[in-house]
């Protein structure tokens, strides 16, 4: 008797039903560990009753998809036609779902939380890093111009010498109007250029102290420190953004001078000067300097997304459907045997039947 029971039941109802129903309990608690792991961390710092919501909100949808997923596999249990087993299918998805929509967003930053907020914080820094050398690259541009501004200058004194004492623009000797006109211009120049490149040098200077935030900022994001980061960036943000604000003010360079009778020999450099400024104003980068925004790994892994965690966590929710889709594609009723199957399990019986010894 035995045997025929052991061959007439479903050939996967006990065993793989036992199955499904361990997979979808577990689906449930990873549930509810995911929602409690996502909600406690928050509801801890505002403290009083909604530690208590949270810790309840865990516990409850561990129970409540646990007790589903109990009552869909003992319906599946009993389904023996189409439509049933339709309809048992049809709640497990129901289930499934329910399960995606409350855990898969905590699952999944529980999996791989950690990572998607340094991939985040990474983010960020290589947008500060990039706004650090577009300012980088335009005090490059602007060091042009004070080049052009202390050449000229340098041109312009050694020709008001050479006036002064061979007249070789007016052809008389001695510093005169011509002469002053041309050494005030190269004056002013060479004090502009040394005005410039002391201004330079504060740029240069606030980058370099912009650099070594930003390098401590990424030792703080393979650290996990989110205060030191956030401090270390907010530093590097502010230092980029004052050496991105020191532009170099390039006055009108014929201002003062007597023009009348210096123009000639001074409109050349002033001209080339000028080419070089119109130069480097079209070659300067624009800067834009993001502003860090700190969050936690629930919000990181939306903005940064991790594909093989989202995947897990739906996987972990679905496993308990695509158990039960399979089980109910393959499982028989005992009706459903064979004539043959049920043959082999008669028991065999004599010809004849067997009277007592007298």
């Amino acid at each position: 008797m035995a045997q025929k029971d052991q061959a007439l039941r479903r050939p996967t109802s006990r065993d793989s039903l036992t199955a499904v129903r361990w997979a979808g309990f577990a689906s449930s608690i990873a549930a509810g560990v995911a929602i409690g792991a996502g909600t406690l961390p928050n509801a801890l710092a505002a403290g009083g009753v909604n530690v208590a919501v949270a810790a309840g909100a865990a516990v409850v949808a561990t129970v409540g998809l646990a007790v589903g997923w109990h009552t869909v596999l003992a319906f599946a249990a009993h389904a023996r036609e189409p439509h049933e087993r339709s309809l048992a299918l049809g709640f497990g998805s129901a289930f499934a779902i329910i399960g995606v929509a409350l855990s898969g967003w905590y699952l999944a930053s529980v999996l791989a939380g950690p990572v998607a907020l340094q991939s985040y914080q990474r983010a960020f820094l290589d947008q500060l890093n990039g706004a650090l050398e577009n300012v980088a690259a335009n005090i490059a541009i602007d060091n042009s111009i004070v080049g052009a501004l202390d050449t000229a200058g340098t041109n312009l004194n050694a020709l008001s010498s050479a006036e002064g004492t061979g007249g070789v623009v007016t052809g008389r000797s001695g510093c005169g109007v011509v002469c002053l006109g041309i050494k005030n211009a190269a004056t002013g120049m060479t004090a502009k250029a040394a005005a410039l490149t002391g201004q330079q040098r504060e740029r240069t200077e606030a980058l370099a102290r912009a650099r070594d935030a930003l390098s401590a900022a990424v030792r703080d994001v393979a650290a996990n420190d989110a205060a030191s980061l956030e401090d270390n960036a907010q530093r590097a943000a502010a230092l980029i953004n004052t050496a991105a604000n020191m532009r170099l003010a390039i006055p009108d360079l014929g201002a003062g001078l007597d023009l009348s009778h210096a123009r000639q020999q001074i409109a050349g450099s002033i001209r080339d000067i000028g080419a070089v400024v119109e130069d480097a104003n079209s070659r300067r980068r624009a800067v834009a300097i993001p502003v860090y925004q700190p969050i936690d790994a629930k919000s990181a892994i939306v903005a940064k997304p991790q594909p093989l965690a989202w995947l897990a966590a739906t996987v972990i929710e679905l496993l308990p459907l695509l158990l039960l889709g399979l089980l109910l594609t393959i499982w028989r009723d005992p009706e459903e045997a064979s004539p043959e199957t049920q043959a082999e399990v008669q028991p065999l019986r004599p010809r004849h039947a067997l009277t007592p010894a007298e």
